[in-house]
């Protein structure tokens, strides 16, 4: 249980692509540990596994992320994430070897968060890496004061963040997607359809369970 004030709740608003959030101005990254709020404080060997769920046009799913905290070879600590426990619209759907066997390091300290992962090798986990990967996009850059604002979707991300050690409590985030799409009858595209509004409303949620 947290003590009273030892918890951080942060709401942003932005619109951004997750490649964008990859980069954090040098400016930023030299705020030192005391001038900021937020502060990842890695033990190594701490084990976090959390539950997330995602809510897609009716379509759900539900998955359980573990994060493993490792020190990387440059030095860095790193959190080595990986999914299990998958379940598509109330039913266990089982991962294939390979998205068993995916593994992916985050960071919050400096540098860049994490190097674009090869997503081929985690087939049916698109979804749930692409989003975690959006949440510690965020805190990273709350916790180096940086910014990143192109693309065109839009995210409203709320987390609630352990000051003691900058740890992930829970996270939501609504993706509203708004595209136009036309029905064609031909290869050209030049046949087709009055254009028509398809919205998309993607809703993720992730609590942490225990460490």
């Amino acid at each position: 249980m947290q003590e009273a004030g030892s918890e951080e709740t942060m709401t942003r608003h932005w619109t951004t692509l997750l490649v964008a959030a990859a980069c954090v101005p040098l400016a930023a990254q030299n705020v030192s540990h005391a001038e900021r709020l937020l502060t990842r404080r890695y033990v190594e060997g701490d084990r976090l596994q959390y539950l997330m769920k995602a809510e897609n046009n009716g379509s759900t799913y539900e998955v359980r992320v573990t994060a493993t905290t490792k020190k990387a070879a440059d030095g860095r600590f790193v959190d080595e994430l990986a999914w299990s426990d998958m379940v598509v619209n109330g039913a266990p759907r089982a991962l294939a070897a390979t998205s068993q066997a995916f593994r992916l390091a985050v960071t919050l300290e400096g540098g860049a968060p994490f190097e674009l992962p090869d997503l081929s090798k985690a087939p049916g986990l698109i979804g749930p890496v692409t989003d975690v990967l959006t949440f510690y996009s965020d805190l990273f850059l709350a916790m180096h004061q940086g910014a990143a604002s192109v693309g065109k979707e839009t995210f409203d991300v709320k987390q609630s963040i352990a000051l003691s050690n900058g740890k992930i409590l829970s996270a939501t985030m609504d993706n509203p997607v708004t595209k136009v799409a036309r029905v064609c009858s031909d290869a050209a595209l030049t046949r087709c359809g009055d254009a028509k509004l398809d919205p998309t409303l993607r809703r993720i949620e992730m609590s942490l369970l225990r460490e």
